[in-house]
């Protein structure tokens, strides 16, 4: 029977060859384990099984390789991933009760993104609307979205990288805001920064799943952002403008700069970080400055 199959990939150590039997066996392709020389071990596979066979280990082993990214390749589970997401939500936390309690008058009349205001050069609001929010239900929907996809996006591309597309999204939605609005509308809150990361994960999952010969996985994610966006982003009160500006930022940075495979621990993704921070930082510095 041997002799009808064909080998898949090289051979490799038991363990290795087990986590393929295991990946083949939950895709119901039948396939062989047979021992080999020096320890090592093949699996054989019917050639009209072949093809799909190596693309569900492509698959496995791309998924593989991020985990191991992951985990910084010290083969410790990483907590700075889901640390990145909780430090963001601590930072909207914090501004909100401070923003609710004694200070809610002056932070909300220096920071809320005021189209007229901006008009007459306090930039800073552009910034610094995306860190407050109407109320505690506003503040609630933004930190459980956005820690979501946040940890979700910085598992693939970094944190550092992830929060600055959210800011950057988010901003750039905030300066449509002023050019489509008249001078009396007013705006605040994260979530025209979550559709950006959203936008972002969505593009990102679909060109891994594409890479890997899985399209129709890659047309399941793209079709699940959109129904999301559709449920949130488009409720009664929100921000239309700003949510749709930020989901195609993040779909179209995504595209244009995830292109090619980043580490994820990096100086750069560090930079990145440090970036967002001192930008948000700064922009409060202005913006109580001015009060």
């Amino acid at each position: 029977m041997s002799n009808e199959r064909q080998v898949l990939g090289r051979r490799v150590s038991p363990e290795r060859a087990r986590a393929w039997s295991l990946v083949l066996s939950s895709m119901r392709i039948p396939h062989v384990i047979e021992a080999e020389e020096g320890g090592r071990v093949s699996i054989r596979v019917r050639e009209a099984h072949r093809e799909a066979a190596e693309r569900q280990i492509r698959l496995w082993r791309r998924e593989h390789d991020l985990a191991r990214r992951a985990e910084g390749g010290t083969g410790r589970t990483s907590q700075a991933l889901p640390l990145t997401g909780l430090y963001c939500v601590l930072v909207l936390l914090g501004l909100h009760l401070v923003s609710a309690g004694r200070y809610q008058g002056d932070m909300l009349e220096a920071g809320a993104l005021a189209v007229g205001k901006v008009m007459q050069g306090e930039y800073w609001r552009l910034m610094t609307a995306m860190t407050l929010h109407a109320d505690w239900g506003h503040l609630f929907s933004n930190m459980f979205f956005g820690w979501i996809v946040l940890t979700a996006l910085a598992m693939l591309v970094g944190s550092g990288r992830a929060v600055v597309l959210a800011l950057s999204g988010g901003l750039v939605a905030n300066i449509v805001n002023v050019c489509v609005h008249t001078s009396q509308y007013t705006a605040l809150g994260f979530s025209n920064a979550v559709f950006s990361l959203l936008g972002a994960l969505v593009c990102v999952q679909w060109r891994q799943r594409s890479a890997c010969g899985e399209g129709r996985g890659g047309r399941l994610i793209v079709g699940a952002g959109i129904a999301l966006f559709a449920l949130v982003g488009l409720s009664e009160g929100s921000d239309l403008t700003g949510h749709l500006v930020g989901l195609v930022f993040g779909m179209s940075a995504a595209l244009v700069f995830g292109k090619r495979e980043v580490r994820r621990r990096s100086i750069s993704d560090v930079v990145c970080l440090g970036v967002a921070c001192v930008s948000v930082a700064a922009s409060w510095v202005f913006a109580l400055g001015a009060v």
